[in-house]
């Protein structure tokens, strides 16, 4: 579970974040810096347009873990059928469970270029199902699809599945303002970490202490 404490006489935050897209503190954070990730891909790109692609599994996947065991294997599938055929195309995915069908998970992918030949069938021979599809979207809308989809609380997800994807050459946004912020490591010991913090943030460790068990 993460935590966030605020000295409000200055913008500094005490962090201890789990990263986990299981905890509302996180799930909220990680949406929104892969939100904006995808907004600045997207201006980068000739057009400042990409392809927003639905890829679905198929009917013989019953579970959702079974979805989930078998997506990394035919997203790897459909990238390098991709880097062949079009060298150089840049893609983030995401994943999102699908409420009518017990949490069976499909892919939304943003994407610098779609496969030339029919979706359904490329979608096909990779190993997904034959409800596909595709549209043009803005930086704007983009984002806007990312926020919406990995705001949603999903319990059929793995733990440390990876929700988002990128390609190496996707353009990624600037990390978000959100103030000087310190972070917890995994060992350290709790009175060093914010005797730290209070040296490092120009504010006494008692200010610090209150903050952190406020």
């Amino acid at each position: 579970m993460a935590r966030t404490d605020t000295i409000s006489s200055n913008l500094v935050r005490i962090v201890s974040r789990c990263g986990l897209w299981s905890c509302p503190h996180c799930r909220v954070i990680n949406s929104f810096i892969h939100a904006q990730n995808v907004k600045a891909g997207i201006r980068s790109l000739p057009n400042q347009e990409a392809w927003f692609i639905t890829l679905t599994l198929g009917g013989n996947i019953k579970t959702a873990q079974l979805g989930y065991a078998l997506l990394p294997s035919l997203w790897k599938r459909y990238v390098d059928k991709m880097n062949y055929r079009s060298p150089g195309w840049q893609w983030c995915c995401f994943v999102e469970g699908h409420p009518k069908r017990n949490g069976i998970p499909h892919l939304h992918i943003i994407a610098s270029t779609k496969p030339e030949q029919r979706l359904n069938d490329f979608a096909r021979s990779c190993g997904f199902g034959f409800k596909t599809s595709a549209s043009l979207v803005t930086g704007e809308a983009g984002a806007a699809y990312v926020a919406k989809y990995t705001t949603k609380a999903d319990t059929f997800v793995p733990r440390h599945f990876r929700r988002v994807r990128y390609s190496q050459n996707w353009t990624r946004s600037l990390p978000p303002d959100m103030g000087k912020m310190f972070t917890l490591g995994k060992d350290q010991r709790l009175d060093d970490f914010l005797m730290g913090v209070a040296l490092q943030s120009h504010h006494t460790f008692d200010e610090v202490l209150k903050a952190w068990i406020a």
